[in-house]
């Protein structure tokens, strides 16, 4: 039955809220329990911990595929937690050209960026989520770190002493003591 099928919607506002907001209609038409943020949040709740815990309870989560959603850090998460949490993880094309995640880059996904095509795709879709396919598992490497900065480069040279004094000068509560010293500066005490 479609009611005990919880879905999740990933997606990021600036460019897949539109059709984010299509598929939650289409979904509710055929019985299913959708979360979409914008219809569950409410004013002071902890989106972070409403987000994680809606993704917890789905068994299929819906990933948008915009550029905006490969560049939100947000929406790499989601799609991350839900992977890692062994949830059906379904890629859906929403914009024509945007790049796709290295996790979800070699699987299927609906594509839904040609409108004469999308109630057919919208339909393959429906019945992905209810025979359960499209899911797709995490590679390990994936499994247990979510790092949001780039590689190191390949010279990288680790210099602990000279951060440590970095973040020492940075974090400093202001006395003279905690601040390197600079020779070419004259000394502000009235002679």
């Amino acid at each position: 039955m479609a009611a005990d099928i919880p879905i999740f919607i990933s997606y990021a506002h600036e460019d897949g809220a539109e059709l984010a907001k299509s598929l939650l209609r289409d979904l509710k038409e055929k019985g299913f329990h959708a979360w979409l943020d914008t219809s569950r949040l409410v004013g002071g709740t902890s989106w972070a911990a409403e987000v994680e815990q809606a993704i917890d309870e789905s068994q299929v989560v819906l990933a948008l595929l915009t550029n905006g959603s490969y560049r939100s850090d947000v929406c790499r998460a989601e799609q991350l937690r839900a992977l890692r949490k062994c949830k059906r993880v379904i890629p859906v094309l929403a914009q024509r050209g945007t790049e796709i995640p290295l996790h979800l880059e070699a699987k299927q996904y609906r594509d839904l960026t040609d409108r004469a095509a999308r109630r057919a795709q919208v339909d393959m879709l429906i019945e992905d989520i209810r025979e359960g396919k499209g899911g797709i598992q995490l590679k390990e490497e994936f499994r247990h770190t979510y790092v949001t900065a780039p590689p190191l480069p390949r010279n990288y040279v680790d210099r602990p002493q000279a951060l440590s004094k970095l973040r020492a000068a940075l974090i400093s509560d202001g006395s003279a003591s905690a601040l390197p010293s600079n020779p070419n500066r004259s000394s502000s005490k009235p002679k």
